[in-house]
């Protein structure tokens, strides 16, 4: 059980170093004093008063509290006072870029004290990995990959029996992952080691330290010392524009970045490349990208190069949002809703980095419901309202690996001692000894350990599967791109992504535009030449969206129930507005849109009843679910409610979801009365037969390949696997440890299960009324389902009845530039808008309608059609781009104008433009069309490794 907990509150408990005398020995003081420190804060000065006491700590406070330092000093104090043997302590920290953040501050403190720090983790050289382990340092900083493998290693073994100390940093990052159950699990591996272990956990402001402690200690004696002195935040959420114009939006971040110090952060990789490379290149700042995907060398640059205050802006993912010193910024710019309240108090905590300075922070929304989620995230973290992380439960995967781990270490245990230990660890205090024991005779069958019954010993494969396994973060096939005038290596890209890239692709690394040269597919490389010409194009790499909490969906359900109770009533509605600070223009949008919806159902949904709503369209049926369950929640009663609909109506149904509410859309028109069935039995018949809906999921496929590499089934990082192969594995896995982990992994990290069993409790109970209305096609409400990027594509091409999705469909396209050449004289071309294409049904200059429809910046390749037309020979490459400007005006020449509108599309050639314009040449056709199109054109890209 969890010992006592001891929650610090701030009192004003600073104190001077010269009244610390009680607390640090005179050395440690003296030195102090030569790195200008002047006093110590009170999580600083609790940290040493508790650490006399407690044998294990969780400091949790907001960035810029000291915490690192907090945790250094009771092991530096125990150093002097009682002497340690190397190695005394181990500083571990999720990333890599901690690592050297954490060393700089600490090494020269610890060798004023005649004491010595090293770094050790995967990028570390072998020359010094070496030095280390001959001569290892008092205090070791690394990662909690690296640990599992010094666990292991004969060398640090003998060392380790002299740890006392172990300070975990970041807990916040480890928490909810099943690094931090590997991570616990380690820790009670160390123990056997070096019992009397102390362990100190650093993190973020937590919604429950208790946890954090528990995932640390195993359940021994601790306290938390938590910082309840609230940091100061200046939040603002800027306006929407009025046409959702994405250059608008990022135009206003280049304004936000003039002046310099400001970290603007994204939701994805992508978006932080394609928006460092418009910053740099249409704005002329000077900016750095920075996240996982960029070499350490880029990483570094970008640090330095902002710290220095040689930037003015540096864009970053969650690669930021940890400890990492990058010196003073001045704002935060969060581009699109940052999805979680944590993640917003993390990232805007780097502006005014210190607790006495007010951290200002900046979001600007891509469209409205953006704008009002991100009013009621800022909300939130006034209100310190934060998310709740748990752990991973009995997680089999990691549960397998440390097994190897103990059995390496020992060479032959009886099954009771190792489920006496792993038991100790909190995420895994309710494994059965049954459990173990299947998940044993299942490791037995792969060769990972050999298992009787009652012994657990090597196995032909425990080695290898050990090493290779150590990382819980999910495996992906990836080509490092390599910068061919310097070798350098400047990031990596996804499998799914390089196997499409060709020789002359212009992509996006680093913020700078790469020309592709040559793909090296034996070696994993990507060679690659500076473009200073090109924009280019962001890869994508794949990821998991930020789910929106169950809780915050609600409240912006509550929300919407309140602006609906107090329409009519201006100083109600204003009352309203600026108590969660929404923008004007925003909330005026908003408020029409709830007053349509009240008009058309009778009520506006909220998080006090269940909305229904349905609309018939060209023999189809879309069902909109309007439920505030949050991402995880609804991406679970979308997949139950399509498997409902498609068992009571025997229509296949497809289905849609973002944190408010969820669509599905079948092929055949449905009656009212089957849809009510659906809803009112058919999810609570899917709820009955969860494993098997689950199972039929996409995510459940790519848990399950996430699992069966980290027990060894499969081995991604070696190849891809055959085509066909991981759908056989699943049938064949079935009822194993792997298939139970892939369905655990899928309902905690995809899913909500527990939000979405309230939901239907609730509807079935009568505690939240279903209210169920057929419309002519979709309320405006459900309509903003469609400013999602990735949902809009896939719903309209479902034929919907959205009429003014079509027409922002039409307008983005006219709205885009083309550039019109004339083949059969060779002597016109000019980039204008699509719109403005009409104005040139022929060419100007011989009157000719063959005109082709290319890119603007295709323009570079006129002197191929040029070198064509004067019989030269062509390369391949040319020879394939003179074909498809052929193709081109040849569709020009038949369609005229809507060809020119079709061949602007996203990601569409002459081949696919043709079978679009053969379909209908109206605008509403064509727009769907299109849609389809771009859609199938950035699934393909997504998701090839599907």
């Amino acid at each position: 059980m969890l010992g006592e907990v001891v929650k610090g509150r701030d009192r004003g408990g600073s104190r001077r170093l010269e009244e610390l005398g009680d607390l640090l020995p005179g050395r440690i003081l003296e030195a102090l004093s030569r790195f200008g420190y002047r006093e110590l804060n009170y999580v600083q000065v609790k940290s040493l008063e508790l650490s006399r006491v407690y044998p294990n700590m969780l400091i949790s406070a907001p960035t810029g509290a000291g915490k690192t330092e907090a945790a250094v000093l009771p092991v530096l104090r125990d150093l002097v006072e009682k002497g340690g043997k190397p190695i005394y302590a181990l500083y571990v920290t999720p990333l890599r870029a901690l690592n050297r953040d954490i060393y700089d501050r600490m090494v020269e403190l610890f060798r004023a004290l005649g004491f010595e720090a090293e770094v050790r983790h995967g990028d570390t050289p072998q020359r010094v990995r070496r030095r280390i382990a001959e001569s290892p340092p008092h205090m070791l900083i690394t990662t909690p990959e690296t640990t599992q493998f010094l666990l292991v290693d004969g060398r640090y073994r003998e060392h380790l029996k002299n740890t006392r100390w172990v300070v975990v940093d970041e807990v916040h990052e480890l928490l909810d992952d099943k690094r931090g159950a590997q991570l616990s699990l380690a820790l009670e591996r160390l123990r056997l080691i070096s019992p009397g272990l102390r362990v100190v956990g650093l993190s973020a402001t937590l919604r429950d330290p208790e946890a954090a402690l528990r995932l640390l200690s195993g359940g021994r004696v601790g306290t938390v010392v938590e910082w309840f002195e609230r940091k100061a935040y200046e939040l603002v959420v800027e306006d929407i524009d009025e046409e959702g114009d994405l250059a608008g939006r990022v135009k206003r971040v280049a304004e936000l970045c003039r002046g310099g110090g400001v970290i603007v952060f994204t939701n994805t990789r992508d978006t932080a490349e394609f928006i460092g490379r418009v910053l740099a290149r249409d704005y002329g700042l000077n900016v750095r990208v920075h996240h996982g995907s960029l070499s350490r060398q880029e990483r570094e640059e970008a640090e330095r190069l902002f710290k220095s205050g040689r930037v003015d802006a540096i864009v970053a993912t969650s690669s930021l949002e940890l400890g990492v010193d990058i010196g003073y910024a001045r704002l935060v710019v969060q581009f699109g809703s940052p999805r979680q309240a944590i993640k917003l108090a993390q990232r805007v905590g780097r502006a005014g980095h210190s607790l006495s300075e007010v951290s200002r922070g900046v979001i600007v929304p891509l469209y409205l419901e953006d704008a009002v989620e991100s009013a009621v995230l800022a909300r939130r973290v006034y209100l310190r309202a934060l998310e709740k992380q748990g752990f991973h439960e009995k997680p089999l995967d990691v549960l397998s690996h440390q097994v190897a781990g103990l059995v390496l270490e020992y060479r032959d245990l009886d099954v009771y001692t190792v489920h006496e230990v792993v038991t100790r660890s909190a995420p895994f205090r309710d494994l059965s000894l049954g459990e173990l024991k299947q998940l044993l005779e299942f490791l037995d069958s792969l060769g990972v350990v050999r298992f009787d019954g009652e012994r657990v010993k090597m196995g032909r494969r425990t080695i290898s599967y050990y090493y290779g396994s150590a990382s819980m973060i999910p495996e992906t096939l990836s080509f490092d791109v390599v910068d061919m005038a310097s070798r350098r290596t400047i990031g990596a890209l996804d499998y799914a992504f390089a196997s499409l890239v060709d020789k002359g692709r212009v992509i996006i690394l680093g913020g700078k535009a790469w020309t592709v040269e040559e793909v090296d597919v034996d070696a994993n490389k990507v060679y690659v030449v500076e473009n200073v010409e090109e924009f280019g194009e962001p890869p994508i790499w794949t990821g998991m969206t930020l789910p929106v909490d169950a809780k915050v969906a609600r409240e912006v359900g509550s929300l919407y129930r309140r602006i609906g109770e107090s329409l009519g009533n201006p100083e109600e509605l204003e009352k309203l507005r600026k108590e969660y600070a929404i923008p004007e223009k925003a909330f005026e949008k908003l408020v029409r849109i709830i007053e349509e919806e009240k008009r058309l159902l009778g009520v506006v949904p909220s998080d006090r009843n269940a909305v229904a709503e349905v609309a018939s369209y060209k023999g189809k049926t879309a069902i909109t679910l309007h439920s505030y369950l949050g991402t995880k929640g609804n991406n679970l009663l979308a997949l139950l409610l399509a498997h409902a609909v498609r068992g009571y109506t025997g229509s296949s149904a497809r289905y849609f979801a973002d944190p408010y509410r969820v669509l599905v859309v079948t092929e055949y028109e449905v009656p009212d009365q089957r849809v009510l069935e659906s809803l009112r039995s058919g999810l609570e018949w899917s709820l009955r037969n969860l494993e098997e809906v689950v199972r039929e999921s996409n995510s459940y496929a790519l848990a399950f390949s996430h699992v069966a590499s980290k027990m060894g089934v499969v081995d991604v990082k070696k190849s891809k696997p055959e085509p066909g192969l991981m759908s056989s594995l699943r049938k064949r896995m079935r009822g194993t440890p792997l298939d139970r982990e892939a369905l655990r992994t899928c309902l905690f990290e995809y899913f909500d299960l527990e939000a979405v069993e309230e939901f239907v409790r609730e509807v079935s109970e009568g505690r939240r009324p279903l209210v169920f209305k057929r419309l002519p096609e979709l309320s405006p409400l459900a309509q903003l389902i469609f400013e999602k990027p990735v949902v809009k594509a896939g719903a309209l091409a479902s034929e919907l009845p959205v009429s003014s999705m079509v027409s922002a469909v039409v307008k983005r396209i006219e709205n885009t530039h083309v550039l019109l050449y004339c083949v059969h004289c060779g002597n016109w071309h000019a980039t204008m808008r699509v719109v403005e294409a009409k104005a040139y049904p022929s060419c100007p200059k011989c009157g000719s309608r063959a005109l082709a429809v290319l890119r603007p910046y295709e323009e570079e390749k006129l002197p191929v059609l040029e070198k064509w037309r004067k019989g030269g020979k062509l390369s391949p490459e040319e020879k394939k781009f003179v074909e498809k400007v052929r193709q081109s005006a040849s569709l020009v020449l038949s369609y005229g104008y809507p060809a020119v509108f079709v061949l602007a599309g996203h990601g569409i050639g002459p081949t696919t433009a043709k079978s679009i314009l053969s379909k209908g040449t109206d605008p509403e056709t064509l727009a769907r069309n299109i849609l389809v199109a771009e859609a199938n054109y950035t699934r393909t890209r997504k998701y090839w490794e599907e």
